[in-house]
């Protein structure tokens, strides 16, 4: 009886991953019969300049992109246009009201071509020949919006919000989102190769942007105050080696008392939102840590982009993270202390392998106090990888070129 049971559950399994790759061969079909029809319009076009666009929606995630734009605007083969999305209220599970998105890159660029997104007056037109996506999340972007939607106006383009420092699940890349689009600009060669191995995706790469961008000094400042940044995550999937957020968010503060150490806080844009959505914290214990971060002493980062603060930033500490590798290029250290173990790119596992580690907070605490005044065994560690690592810094040109060949 036993055995009749598990051959009847395994007949059952194999007809529904059938049934799986079959329907997801027909949402490729689809998708590739889009995508196909609208690159031969957009090569049978007559142009002065090639029309792009870019959503845009988080300040903070737009350092990724922004070195592409800002290529763009002065190069005369395009012409860029940036699309301002409200940002999502992740708590509410809806549209938010205009903010800081707004203000933020009509500030940063006061002679932009753009357009603030109106979903009751604007909509996708064809003038666009591509479109460049900031994240791959499309819940948070309005309908029409949406990869899905947009392939029928415009070629769609991604490159990554963040490194992947990880292998993602296969069903990461199985969404819409990934399989509308036309030119998918990976992080990374491991990546590049994880995504062609599912088939359904134009993975290319060229180089990751913001590595173009990075030039920092590679020493911690002289003086006896070193400013220690703390970067948990806001999700605790094991996965992603979990989040120390809640372990650790009054723990730091203790750091405070140590006048040689200035304290501040980059916690993920969606970690308050996602602990009182999981009920892990209330609205007004958020407003009351805050408040208790300030009395402590410490503060919040508020450079939109991290690579600013990086700029002065002597030591990280952080949970697994794609702004490690960006940190890491610095040279100077890193406290690791991710709750668990997890599998990690080959370029990740070696950066880690000469990056301290921490498992509890006395650990962290000691790590911390050694680093300040100059104990860093492994700092010639940290510059020999660098060297090794060659990461290439031309990926922005790379990407301007390959749009111009994309419709030629």
């Amino acid at each position: 009886m036993i055995v009749k049971f598990k051959r009847m559950i395994k007949s059952y399994l194999y007809q529904t991953r059938s049934l799986q790759k079959l329907a997801f061969g027909c949402l490729n079909l689809q998708a590739d019969t889009a995508k196909k029809k609208i690159l031969n319009k957009k090569k049978k076009k007559v142009r002065s300049a090639i029309k792009v666009g870019f959503i845009v929606q988080m300040p903070e995630v737009w350092d990724k992109i922004a070195p592409v734009y800002e290529k763009m605007v002065k190069d005369k083969r395009f012409a860029a246009w940036l699309i301002i999305v409200p940002k999502y209220d992740f708590v509410q599970k809806t549209e938010g009201d205009y903010g800081e998105e707004c203000e933020y890159f009509l500030k940063k660029y006061p002679d932009c071509n753009y357009i603030i997104y109106d979903k009751h007056n604007w909509h996708m037109d064809d003038s666009f020949d591509f479109i460049f996506y900031q994240r791959c999340w499309e819940e948070y972007l309005p309908d029409n919006l949406r990869s899905k939607k947009v392939i029928k106006k415009a070629l769609t383009c991604y490159i990554p919000y963040c490194y992947h420092g990880a292998p993602e699940k296969t069903s990461y890349y199985q969404t819409s989102f990934f399989r509308y689009l036309t030119n998918f600009y990976c992080c990374s060669i491991d990546q590049r190769d994880q995504v062609s191995e599912i088939g359904h995706v134009d993975a290319r790469y060229m180089g990751y942007p913001l590595f173009d961008t990075i030039n920092y000094n590679s020493n911690m400042n002289s003086g006896d105050v070193k400013k220690v940044l703390w970067t948990p995550r806001w999700t605790d999937e094991d996965y992603l080696g979990g989040s120390t957020f809640l372990n650790y968010k009054d723990e730091i503060l203790k750091l405070t008392d140590n006048r040689n150490i200035k304290l501040v806080l980059r916690p993920h844009p969606l970690a308050f939102d996602k602990a009182v959505r999981d009920k892990k914290m209330t609205k007004d214990d958020v407003k009351s840590y805050k408040h208790k971060v300030v009395e402590s002493g410490a503060s919040f980062d508020e450079n939109a982009m991290i690579e600013e603060t990086f700029v002065d930033t002597d030591l990280l500490v952080t949970d697994f993270s794609s702004v490690i590798i960006s940190f890491f290029l610095s040279g100077r250290p890193i406290i690791y202390c991710a709750k668990f173990e997890i599998t990690t790119t080959d370029v990740f596992r070696k950066i880690l392998d000469v990056t301290y580690r921490a498992s509890d907070w006395n650990e962290i605490l000691q790590l911390i106090n050694n680093i300040i005044v100059g104990i860093d065994p492994l700092k010639d560690k940290r510059k020999a990888l660098i060297s090794q690592l060659s990461i290439p810094c031309n990926s922005v040109e790379n990407i301007l070129d390959d749009l111009v060949h994309t419709l030629h």
